[in-house]
């Protein structure tokens, strides 16, 4: 049969151990993921209590917060406590009372007991919080809460902070990250990579690079970089990125105007400059031509008196066309004729604008029909004459 330290060390727990004594119902724990994540959530779970992701909403306002010292710590809504609480709870195997031993930092809270919330008797928004507590917090850096305890050195807390810096400067010009810095990958790869240990998370690299680098970033500050490598950093973060991507649009155009052009091309562009030189006036079509004689002979038919002449076109028959409200000497007896019925036409045609004349409307419209009628009989006299 295994002894009591065999049980204890292969993070054995009684069942009843992480539960409410009332009701018999699960503690819950919350705890940021890192490395003892999955450890303590075995432990806590043969306990029978629970242990969840601090990602995860609180409902109940219960749930005790625990964190591993090693790690960051962003979170200012509830006091955190030491992980050690539950390996003591399961090495002595008993929920112990003293909560308020293990707490990291300052409380939020005015007194209170922390083990009245462990038992289920108070929740977390029954407390008061402490006035400026605010201005408290943010005197201190993120990484040094995570690190601050009764018993912290605050000379050891500085000179880790100031490597961690060097550290994360040092990955940055080693893998030439510049102008991805805003990017939260670079800030996941950094901390794969080891970075501070490994014991930032992400967001908190990418915080304190923001909050504690940048502002105090130059040669002095860090002497083992040179000027030009904190420069980049300094552009990259500020926004070199825009600006390259101007610089290259500017070229871009630059170079669509002065293009060097090939032998083969500057000889072809030299060839349609001597063709388009030497071809005369363009030529109008046939439709243009027709749709222009159109216009000219329903014009010889109304008010203006304008005479048009044809261009000749090679391709076509020559068409003239003469003005019909004018008699020429050299008019054939066909133009005449022509000539005769469009003075008579037009004559009748400015009696109709009067609508009183209704007479001689219908005088012009008996007028029209006969001229039809007899307009063919009189072309053929014309045509046999």
């Amino acid at each position: 049969m295994a002894s009591k330290n065999t049980l204890f060390h292969d993070e054995y727990a009684p069942f009843s151990l992480f539960t409410h004594p009332s009701d018999a119902s699960p503690i819950v724990f919350t705890m940021n993921e890192g490395p003892e994540y999955y450890r303590l959530q075995g432990m806590i779970e043969k306990g029978g209590g629970l242990l969840e992701k601090a990602s995860k909403f609180d409902e109940t306002h219960k749930r005790i917060r625990i964190h591993d010292k090693k790690m960051i710590n962003l979170e200012k809504d509830v006091d955190n406590f030491d992980m050690t609480y539950i390996l003591d709870c399961v090495k002595e195997n008993n929920l112990r009372n003293d909560l308020c031993n293990y707490r990291l930092g300052v409380s939020l809270f005015e007194e209170y007991d922390p083990y009245d919330i462990l038992i289920g008797e108070k929740t977390w928004i029954d407390l008061k919080k402490r006035k400026n507590i605010e201005e408290e917090y943010m005197e201190l850096d993120n990484f040094d809460k995570a690190l601050l305890t009764p018993s912290a050195n605050s000379k050891n807390r500085k000179s880790n902070s100031y490597d961690g810096q060097v550290h994360i400067l040092k990955y940055i010009i080693t893998h030439g990250k510049y102008n991805s810095l805003k990017d939260i990958n670079t800030w996941r790869r950094m901390k794969v990579g080891g970075v501070c240990s490994g014991l930032r998370t992400a967001i908190s690299l990418k915080e304190h690079f923001r909050k504690q680098i940048l502002p105090h970033i130059n040669i002095k500050t860090y002497p083992q970089f040179s000027e030009e490598d904190l420069n980049k950093i300094l552009r990259g973060w500020k926004g070199s990125k825009t600006s390259f991507n101007v610089e290259v649009l500017e070229r871009s155009s630059r170079l669509k105007q002065n293009v060097p052009c090939s032998d083969d091309a500057a000889m072809h562009k030299q060839v349609n400059v001597k063709i388009e030189n030497s071809v005369g006036p363009r030529q109008k079509s046939s439709r243009k031509l027709i749709n222009k004689d159109k216009t000219h002979f329903d014009e010889s038919f109304g008010i203006i008196n304008k005479k048009e002449e044809v261009t000749a076109m090679p391709s076509y028959k020559r068409i003239k066309i003469c003005n019909l409200n004018k008699l020429e000497a050299s008019s054939t007896p066909i133009q005449k004729y022509f000539v005769k019925e469009s003075q008579d036409r037009n004559t009748l045609w400015l009696s109709q604008t009067d609508a009183l004349k209704s007479k001689e409307h219908e005088a012009f419209s008996k007028t029209c029909m006969l001229q039809s009628l007899n307009y063919s009989s009189q072309t053929k006299f014309l045509a046999t004459w």
